[in-house]
């Protein structure tokens, strides 16, 4: 039902009358719609990757039909492509911090469309069609670390289709970076809100008279019944088909009784005599084919007629032996008695020189333990104190042969634990320092292959060097992970600009500023002052942002002068001041840059 109106006998009907007539029914539907709680994305509208290259953009298939929650229907029949890469407003959406991540969402509204121009009496233009249509929003959320990245709000009067996820650096959305698990799909009506009849039900006890609830209790009972936690069936309520040795029994717990006493029966063919056993071949005895009772009676015959052949099991002395070596005598007694006796011996031909060395990388020239220790020993004298010298066993010099690898471990020392853990790494060149080899010196991380890793929470850093630069750096934050060290001072050696560091990262540098004017002239007038400033140190990128304050100013009232042309080496000053004939004024201070 609907609001309606009453037009009455010679009523002169107004344009915005009739236009509420039809107000009031289109807006019965929506009600009953948004009474019933029927809302979301019926069908289409599916998010997927730009075909045929992935770009910053995301394709919609189509047809596509929703209602919103007040009832309004949004409906397309082409496929749409949303861009990603700015807002609803034109911001763009990259994420600027390494580490980071940014979500978005694709949200569609209803719009009217309008169509058919047509000119009314007073000559003014308006649309005779306004037809139901839609529009493709992009919200952002605030950037963070990832796995802390907040999603953008749901809206009131919008259906989310699906949601986004932006990285550094980002050129192209790939299905990974489309989540659909929050997007709002059609619900004709809410299980909790249809009720049903419980009243003659014997095993499912709802907690209310709701079809949610009723499909809850009948989860509780299966998940209780699949995980045997309660419901479980009685063996002697499943069904057994009798089969061999189980003859009578016609459910599985009386088929269980019965193979349980047929195994464990002692009289003749019961027990083991009911177990099978394949055939086993051997020399110079074997086994048939039979149960594991014949087959242990076989072995126990077997047995009985080894040991009956002497007063017990062999002794070594009766166990021939072949010689073989340096070992001559020809039973398994005599043979270690000479083993013993050889390997314990101190002659130059016997004892470790006996005992054979493998060595598969071709590390030793030794063939035996004893030419191998020698070896070994000579090796370590060459880079150690002796034993009978100061600091034995404590380096002469430590030698290192090339290893494989970007970066290799020369130093891990964790003598004062935590985050006190010292490294040394010795870098090839790469992609990073592709000139030349650089040495690393750090402090509270790691390498693991792709990435520094902190060892301990708090401050990581060091330093590094090469023949064409030198480089200081340190990372606070609490990532485990250190995709790129927060703050870098690098000293280029090699360039024709080496005076500075280049610094990149959180920087905040705090330096003086002054300026002058005088006003020459017999009248007022404005005159101009115009100075640069040139950083400390240079940046690795402009500063996000620049502030003066003065704290000298020779007379009230003069102006804040402008920063301009800020850049990675500095900034340039200029103001204008009205100064009376034959003055002068100046103004100085301190500027605060933070990068």
């Amino acid at each position: 039902m609907s609001g309606r109106l009453d037009y009455f006998f010679r009523q002169t009907v107004t344009e915005s009358e009739l236009d509420l007539g039809f107000a009031l029914l289109e807006q019965a539907d929506r009600d009953l719609a948004a009474d019933l709680n029927i809302f979301g994305i019926i069908a289409g509208a599916a998010p997927a990757p730009h075909s045929p290259v992935p770009d910053l953009t995301v394709d919609l298939t189509a047809p596509a039909r929703a209602y919103d929650h007040l009832g309004q229907r949004m409906f397309f029949g082409t496929g749409q492509s949303v861009d990603c890469a700015v807002d609803l407003v034109g911001i763009p959406t990259d994420v600027a911090t390494a580490g980071n991540e940014r979500w978005l969402g694709i949200f569609m509204r209803f719009k009217r469309q309008l169509s058919d121009p047509r000119t009314d009496g007073n000559s003014q233009q308006v649309f005779f069609r306004r037809d139901e249509s839609f529009e493709l929003v992009v919200r952002q959320a605030p950037e963070a670390a990832v796995g802390v990245a907040p999603k953008p709000a749901l809206q009131a009067d919008e259906l989310l289709l699906c949601d986004i996820r932006r990285r550094p650096g980002q050129s192209q959305i790939i299905a990974s970076d489309i989540d659909t698990s929050r997007r709002q799909a059609f619900i004709f009506a809410q299980s909790n809100s249809v009720a049903v009849e419980s009243g003659m039900w014997n095993t499912l006890q709802p907690v209310a008279e709701t079809v949610q609830a009723a499909l809850d209790e009948t989860d509780a009972e299966l998940s209780e019944h699949f995980t045997a936690i309660a419901r479980r069936h009685g063996a002697n309520a499943i069904d057994f088909t009798p089969h061999g040795l189980i003859a009578d029994a016609n459910n599985v717990q009386d088929a269980v009784n019965e193979l349980v006493d047929g195994l464990s029966a002692t009289v003749e063919k019961s027990g083991a005599d009911r177990v099978g056993a394949r055939a086993m071949a051997g020399t110079p005895r074997a086994l048939a084919a039979g149960s594991v009772g014949s087959h242990v009676s076989q072995l126990l015959s077997f047995l009985n007629a080894h040991l009956s052949a002497t007063t017990g099991a062999h002794s070594a002395s009766a166990i021939a032996a072949a010689p073989f070596g340096h070992v001559g005598s020809t039973s398994v007694q005599a043979q270690l008695q000479q083993i013993v006796k050889d390997l314990a011996s101190d002659e130059p031909t016997l004892g470790a020189s006996l005992v054979g060395v493998s060595d598969q990388e071709g590390r030793l020239d030794a063939q035996n333990i004893e030419h191998a220790f020698e070896e070994t020993l000579k090796a370590f004298e060459s880079d150690h104190f002796r034993g009978n010298e100061s600091y034995r066993g404590q380096h002469r010099t430590l030698h290192i042969a090339p290893i494989s690898g970007s970066k290799v471990l020369l130093l891990d020392s964790n003598a004062a634990g935590g985050a006190v853990r010292f490294r040394i790494y010795a870098e090839t060149p790469s992609s990073v320092h592709a000139d030349t080899p650089s040495i690393w010196f750090t402090q509270n991380a790691s390498w693991n292959g792709s990435n520094w890793v902190r060892d301990a929470s708090g401050y990581a850093g060091g330093f590094r060097f090469s023949s064409t630069d030198f480089e200081i750096f340190n990372d606070n934050t609490a990532s485990s992970t250190i995709a790129w060290w927060a703050n870098r001072w690098r000293l280029a050696m090699n360039l024709s600009n080496n005076s500075a560091f280049t610094m990149r990262g959180s920087i905040s540098e705090i330096g003086r500023f002054s300026l002058g004017w005088t006003n020459t002239h017999t009248a007022a007038r404005s005159c101009l002052c115009f100075v640069s400033t040139s950083f400390r140190n240079r940046l690795e990128v402009s500063p996000s942002s620049l502030t003066i304050t003065p704290t000298n100013v020779s007379q009230s009232g003069l102006s804040t002068p402008t920063v301009v042309n800020i850049s990675t080496d500095g900034f340039d000053i200029h103001g204008y001041q009205t100064l009376a004939a034959g003055t002068t004024a100046y103004m100085a201070g301190y500027y605060t840059s933070i990068a």
